[in-house]
């Protein structure tokens, strides 16, 4: 990890760390020792001024100009429900989902190989199938709102492969299907959108309401069209007639780099000073003192 630090600062942003200030962020689920030992390498190797440790559904938020509301990061290889109250998140409230970007792809291959669209000896090396696949998803996979109907309509979509071939390609909703019926791939967890319900149920009463209005997506998982709307469809009928018609999913365009983007403006606010964690802090409290500065 110190080198990766040291080729950043040195290589990509081309700064001296002793006259920068360092904000790092982190999920719910980011092991304690992990931010002890990330922190104690910033002061301690690199020598900065002040390290602010700020959780990513926070910045998220803070970049869609809020401070409450519940977001939906469903990344790479994990989908998490965060809610957060005042620029608080609630780690007693947050939920995860064992599945995210890669599986979606990785069951995509499963399918189309299976189905003899993709073949094994089409690509020899694996990598690059999962290259011309995530493309495949980029392009061509989305959301079911109406998945029986779906189902029935059977509709074909084209893909031309980097070799020129064509090749069309039956139900590819049925992929991401998985976020929303993990049974489909053996996982015995709640659809994301059970959890979110389960999440916002386990928060005060006096926050329910608003915290339904402010669903925010963030990760590049949720770029998928249809995303939004089959969660807002289903946290709707989930919510039930006391909430239903507060819920209300937001989908910002920049979704992908909402953290980096939070992270930016909240970086620069007088307001937040004094989460600051200094040197001269971190030396006399030690590792305690990012307990009591993170939000």
């Amino acid at each position: 990890m110190e080198s990766i630090w040291s080729y950043t600062f040195d290589k990509q942003l081309v700064v001296d760390p002793k006259e920068k200030h360092v904000l790092r962020t982190q999920n719910p689920s980011n092991p304690t020792g992990h931010k002890d030992k990330m922190t104690d390498l910033m002061f301690d190797k690199f020598d900065v001024p002040a390290v602010y440790v700020a959780q990513d559904a926070v910045l998220a938020l803070y970049a869609f100009g809020r401070s409450t509301g519940v977001v939906i990061d469903s990344g790479m290889n994990m989908s998490r429900v965060v809610p957060v109250y005042e620029g608080y998140h609630l780690p007693h409230a947050v939920n995860y989902l064992n599945l995210g970007g890669k599986d979606v792809t990785d069951h995509m291959v499963e399918m189309y190989t299976a189905s003899g669209t993709f073949t094994k000896n089409m690509y020899s090396d694996k990598n690059e199938l999962l290259k011309i696949m995530n493309r495949v998803k980029e392009a061509c996979s989305y959301v079911s709102l109406y998945f029986d109907e779906d189902m029935k309509k059977n509709e074909t979509k084209n893909f031309v492969l980097p070799d020129g071939k064509s090749i069309n390609l039956k139900r590819t909703f049925l992929s991401s299907e998985i976020l929303f019926k993990p049974s489909f791939v053996g996982c015995e967890q709640h659809s994301l959108s059970e959890l979110i319900q389960a999440s916002i149920a386990k928060c005060d009463s006096d926050v329910m309401k608003n915290l339904y209005s402010n669903i925010l997506l963030a990760g590049g998982n949720t770029l998928l069209p249809g995303f939004g709307e089959r969660i807002q469809s289903e946290v709707k009928s989930l919510a039930g007639e006391d909430y239903g018609e507060s819920v209300k999913v937001h989908a910002p365009s920049e979704r992908h780099h909402s953290v980096w983007v939070g992270g930016s403006m909240m970086s620069t606010l007088s307001s937040h000073k004094h989460l600051w964690i200094t040197k001269a802090e971190y030396e006399e409290c030690g590792p305690s003192i990012i307990r009591r500065k993170t939000l």
